[in-house]
């Protein structure tokens, strides 16, 4: 069996929620803006790489248990 080779970042978070996403470059370009939904306390982004990308998570609306 080949390892996976997929590019990916595994952003584990607090709690679930919706958070704010920013991607930028080394550069401090940004390259990716958009809300994203936490579940199981990650969040996985396909196709990026920790070491071309910088990742800012906040926190937007957070699920509070009842």
């Amino acid at each position: 069996m080949l390892p996976n080779k997929e590019k990916k970042i595994v952003l584990p978070t607090t709690t679930e929620g919706v958070f704010e996403i920013t991607i930028t470059s080394k550069d401090n370009k940004t390259v990716f803006t958009d809300c994203i939904s936490s579940k199981n306390k990650k969040i996985i982004l396909k196709g990026f790489s920790k070491h071309l990308y910088n990742v800012t998570l906040v926190p937007i609306l957070i699920n509070q248990p009842f």
